[in-house]
């Protein structure tokens, strides 16, 4: 697979992904959104922008790459109980969202799918991300005379290095025309990300599926619903909280272990909108499906404010 192993690649193919590097540094000068900086405008963990790739080790369960989407006019809580796209972790698990139903309102838990990566389908995906140049700091993407759209987010990581490429409006962008705002290399830069993202899917579309995603942590943001508070054009069901953990405290709560093998059935069977009710008060809440990296609460997420 061009050189690419789990663990090594030969000094051939390094000395090219070096000289590949160095130009789409030279791309990215200046952009932001990459590595974190160390103060003196050099990445951490590389010794150049973009560099340190001379060993690729993907040991361990680490995130190796996921693509989100989000932002957006999008309603209260959707940011935070959306979950990723596509996550490919570095020991072959990968976690996509699989087909939606028309049915309204929709299932409150996503429909995520797991797929097993072979070696050689991880050294697709690590092959495929250096031919894109995303091993660096990200290119100007510009963008586009496009309003009220989301963004989509690649993050890529590799031991201690982490390369996160954000383009607004990427699909749309790329049937925009000469009017649309962006220069021929935002374009150009644009076209190489979303082949990318569509070179990621045909690797997943290729590797063992291994069923759903079965959660066991969750993660929770709840506010109290004031008696006869509407909900919208259908009637919520109401339901019992199954477990001890306060909804009455969850600006954001996880969880996890025993509680969340209790809460999976009930959040299985809920709807978006459906109301939970614990200790005599009823609550609308907001449930996000942990993947393994994902702690859950930040410290920056706040509970919608009732309105």
């Amino acid at each position: 697979m061009d050189g690419w192993t789990r663990t090594r690649r030969s000094t051939t193919t390094a000395l090219a992904l070096a000289a590949m590097l160095a130009g789409c540094a030279s791309l990215g000068a200046g952009s932001g959104g990459g590595t974190e900086d160390d103060g003196a405008g050099q990445p951490t963990g590389g010794e150049e922008q973009g560099g340190g790739m001379d060993d690729v080790d993907l040991e361990g369960d680490g995130l190796l790459v996921r693509v989100a989407r989000g932002g957006g006019f999008v309603p209260v809580g959707w940011a935070f109980q959306t979950v990723a796209d596509l996550t490919v972790y570095a020991d072959g698990l990968a976690v996509r969202t699989g087909p939606t139903t028309l049915e309204y309102p929709g299932h409150l838990l996503p429909n995520l799918q797991t797929h097993r990566l072979t070696d050689d389908e991880l050294d697709a995906v690590v092959v495929a991300a250096r031919d894109a140049g995303l091993f660096a700091e990200p290119p100007d993407y510009g963008f586009p005379n496009i309003t009220d759209v989301g963004s989509t987010t690649v993050t890529l990581q590799v031991g201690d290095q982490t390369w996160v490429h954000d383009a607004y409006a990427l699909e749309i962008s790329l049937t925009g025309g000469g009017n649309d705002g962006l220069t021929d290399d935002q374009r150009t830069a644009r076209e190489v990300l979303a082949g990318f993202v569509t070179d990621l899917g045909e690797v997943l579309d290729r590797a063992e599926e291994t069923g759903p995603y079965v959660p066991e942590r969750f993660a929770v943001m709840a506010r109290p619903i004031a008696e006869g508070e509407p909900g919208g054009d259908v009637v919520p069901a109401v339901v019992d909280w199954p477990v001890a953990a306060p909804l009455a405290d969850a600006d954001c709560l996880v969880v996890e272990d025993e509680e969340a093998a209790v809460l999976r059935p009930a959040l299985e069977a809920a709807r978006q909108g459906d109301r939970f009710v614990q200790d005599g008060v009823t609550y609308e809440a907001w449930v996000r499906v942990l993947l393994p990296d994902d702690p859950g609460c930040h410290g920056d997420e706040a509970a919608p404010a009732q309105g």
